[in-house]
């Protein structure tokens, strides 16, 4: 149907929305001012900011070599922070100034498809992947797991791995979670042994030294049952530590309804100077 461009407009029922008359200039960008410092906007434009005071002395202190132990900032958000693509970033530019301290904190296994955090590989099999449910504004029946969000359960001979990038060697591991009568046979740098998570009735954090900085960590289940919440991995003792653990789609509800005894105790094995809290 050929016809003249009013009249189609006025067949579609478009002419009370569309003028047809001559074009008129938009109206110029005007930039709006900048408000007042008040109940909204903090002076400086940041809040709070003596609360950062701790963390900006444990990177001076480490940057002086009087500091003993890495500092360990923890981000905890949704789909950004499970991406790594930001903690990324940050973790690379602060390692590069104040020295590499390891990979930090990561989820279980492969938490979902397309996993690629920076600096370390992932694999998994065997291992039952069961990831919290997202919470409505009701609530809603959750699993047990830690500030990741998801736990694995291991049958017998799960395997689980980590290849480090160079540069990113671990010389320690940590796990979270819990034994149920069953063991890990851990391999780390050629050298084999065992981590005990306990009987199974509350959630242990185990830290096993290993046997110099290695790039290559596998983790074997030695029975069925074991649950692991989380993994850290740890390099030098000095240095920068940036963890990230997101879950796709989460809120502040999701985080709220994580296990506090769980939360607890790995809260306590990391020993964060900083948590990020990035949701929305």
């Amino acid at each position: 149907m050929n016809a003249a461009p009013g009249a189609l407009i006025a067949l579609l029922g478009l002419a009370p929305f569309v003028s047809t008359g001559p074009a008129v200039a938009q109206t110029p960008y005007v930039a709006a001012s900048t408000p007042e410092p008040g109940a909204g906007v903090c002076p400086g434009g940041m809040c709070q900011a003596a609360a950062l005071e701790g963390v900006f002395a444990a990177l001076a202190a480490t940057e002086a070599g009087t500091r003993g132990r890495p500092v360990h900032i923890l981000q905890i958000g949704d789909s950004h922070t499970a991406g790594d693509r930001i903690t990324g970033k940050v973790r690379v530019d602060l390692q590069r100034r104040f020295g590499r301290a390891g990979r930090g904190v990561l989820p279980p296994g492969v938490p979902y498809d397309g996993y690629a955090p920076y600096q370390v590989t992932v694999g998994a099999r065997g291992w039952v992947m069961e990831t919290a449910p997202l919470q409505p504004p009701a609530g809603a029946p959750t699993p047990r797991t830690g500030l990741a969000g998801l736990r694995a359960t291991g049958t017998r001979d799960a395997l689980m791995g980590f290849d480090l990038d160079a540069g990113s060697e671990a010389t320690v591991l940590g796990v979270c979670g819990r034994g149920a009568a069953s063991v890990l046979s851990v391999e780390a740098g050629g050298v084999g042994r065992e981590l005990d998570l306990g009987d199974g009735r509350e959630t242990l954090c185990r830290d096993m030294m290993l046997p110099g900085p290695t790039r290559s960590v596998r983790m074997l289940a030695r029975g069925d049952g074991a649950v692991i919440d989380s993994v850290r991995l740890d390099g030098a003792a000095r240095g920068v530590m940036v963890s990230n653990l997101g879950r796709v789609g989460a809120s502040l509800r999701d985080l709220a309804a994580r296990d506090e005894a769980t939360a607890a105790a790995e809260l306590a094995a990391w020993r964060p100077d900083l948590i990020v809290l990035a949701f929305g």
